[in-house]
């Protein structure tokens, strides 16, 4: 066994944690998004893009 299989037998070792999760607010609406049909994902990206720089700038 290796040392990473025997840390998860000792439940010491869990993995990286998840970056997107049910709780996460804009995957969500992400979803929401594609899920009405008047979005494509390339235009969400887009999008998110848009919110990224301008926060940033």
């Amino acid at each position: 066994m290796t040392a990473v299989e025997l840390a998860k037998l000792a439940g010491k070792y869990k993995g990286r944690t998840k970056k997107y999760t049910d709780k996460h607010a804009g995957m969500a609406h992400e979803l929401e998004l594609y899920a009405t049909g008047g979005n494509t994902v390339k235009g969400i990206s887009e999008i998110n893009a848009n919110k990224y720089f301008s926060v940033i700038s």
